[in-house]
């Protein structure tokens, strides 16, 4: 009886079931923004512009609908034309628009995507959903439209599911549409059925897949509206990050870094680790990375033409970005694991109450400070690495503008009225946002309302 008390005691700890994917359903997305991808740019080694250069952008899909219109407010001299296949989205952003007065703000209402043939080249053009809810057919015709409108070191950016977190649930989601779609005339009742006879019969597929149950614990958990409204618009087909990177370069647009610039690996392995990123090719690695950590959603970042600096300037470079503290919203799938609430990564920690930045912790709740300057005593790599954290982790942000390069005042007035405009709107799945010209993204209303009048100054946030 010891000895099978023993070994007993020696048996590794039972897994933890994953958690099922979840959809994004963020209005607003920071990772889409020209200053985050810049950023993400800049660590991977890219030579970039600054972030008071960008021209045109173009946005294809827009569920964070939110996200075009922060653009436009923020960098007040560029042009963004947004365009969607799904009307209803696009009178969200055409009314948000038509309440913060963003003349630069375009709304493509055509059923088909911007022709490049009709417009000037875009410095940036963002994919957002789309690909992941098409067929193959539709996808190469999205990604090569995209590519199309790219001029010669633009940056094209695709935000996607990936196969490995939303495949196991896909063919559930399949039938739940089907049901949808030929149920409507009995009412939502009978919407949930099927799925609920599976569960209640022991169907082997959700039993053998832990993450399939889970998403159906989740599922049945709605009501049958809720079902129908979160399920039933957009298709799910998700993908590979091998066939998203090819169809970018069949049109000339290579893979430079995903825009979540957080190491996924840092949770997992040594030896784990360590075997993934000695893979012989990029896409390869980051297919193996996604396998690793099982990472349900991607937004890789592509270039017309790369333009890549050597190691000792993309250093320089990285020690040179200007950040501040902030708390974002981070989605699920964009965090890794050290990143939920009571982890910690090195001494950065993601608990609200957390000091992760020492002495400097005042300093950024007032202004920039450069990545050299935080952590002192720690080499260049380590403040790297605990940047990369930071970011990952919604705790620092990137800015957009410098004392050599102050916000205008036309982005500070736009700013204000998107605010406003996005306060009076009230949308329930968002709450508020609030601008912030000076980083170039949006935070939490509840977030900037916590922050003093010289916090709010440091960010460009003014009262809605």
């Amino acid at each position: 009886m010891a000895a099978t008390r023993k070994a007993s005691a020696a048996e590794p700890p039972a897994p933890v079931p994953p958690r099922p994917p979840r959809l994004d359903r963020r209005p607003f997305r920071h990772e889409l923004t020209p200053v985050w991808l810049q950023t993400a740019a800049t660590l991977a080694g890219e030579e970039v512009d600054a972030a008071d250069t960008l021209g045109r952008v173009a946005w294809f899909g827009c569920q964070a609908w939110v996200t075009p219109a922060v653009v436009a407010a923020v960098h007040p001299s560029a042009s963004v034309r947004v365009w969607d296949p799904d009307p209803a989205r696009l009178a969200r952003v055409a009314a948000v628009r038509r309440h913060a007065g963003l003349a630069n703000l375009e709304v493509h209402e055509r059923r088909s995507p911007p022709d490049a043939s009709l417009h000037d080249r875009f410095d940036l053009v963002v994919v957002d959903g789309l690909v992941d809810s098409t067929t193959d057919v539709g996808r190469e015709r999205l990604v090569a439209a995209a590519a199309s409108l790219l001029r010669p070191g633009g940056f094209l950016v695709v935000s996607y599911r990936t196969v490995v977190g939303w495949g196991e649930v896909a063919p559930l989601v399949r039938l739940l549409r089907r049901t949808i779609a030929e149920g409507t005339a009995h009412g939502p009742r009978e919407v949930l059925a099927p799925l609920q006879v599976l569960r209640s019969r022991g169907a082997a597929y959700p039993a053998v897949r832990p993450a399939v149950g889970a998403w159906l614990d989740e599922l049945l958990e709605m009501s049958p509206a809720e079902a129908i409204g979160t399920w039933g618009a957009d298709d799910l087909r998700p993908l590979s990050h091998a066939q998203v990177s090819h169809a970018a370069a069949a049109h000339g647009a290579e893979f430079v870094t995903s825009a979540h610039v957080h190491d996924p690996l840092v949770s997992a392995p040594t030896a784990l680790a360590r075997q993934v990123r000695a893979s012989p090719t990029v896409v390869l690695r980051e297919s193996l990375t996604d396998l690793a950590v099982r990472r349900t959603r991607r937004v890789d970042l592509f270039r017309l033409g790369r333009s890549t600096v050597d190691e000792r300037a993309r250093s320089r470079a990285v020690q040179r970005l200007a950040v501040v503290a902030t708390r974002l919203d981070v989605a699920e799938s964009v965090g890794a694991g050290w990143a939920e609430p009571g982890a910690t990564l090195d001494g950065v920690a993601a608990t609200e109450g957390a000091d992760p930045f020492g002495r400097r912790r005042q300093a950024l709740r007032t202004g920039a400070t450069r990545v050299g300057d935080l952590w002192p005593g720690e080499p260049p790599k380590r403040r790297e690495v605990l940047t990369r954290a930071a970011l990952g982790a919604g705790l620092l942000h990137p800015v957009a503008r410098t004392a050599a390069a102050p916000v205008p005042v036309e982005a500070l007035a736009a700013a204000t009225r998107l605010t406003d405009a996005l306060a009076r709107r009230g949308h329930a799945e968002a709450n508020h946002y609030s601008v912030a010209p000076v980083i170039g993204t949006a935070v939490p209303s509840t977030y900037a309302a916590a922050l003093d009048d010289q916090g709010r100054r440091a960010l460009g946030i003014g009262a809605p």
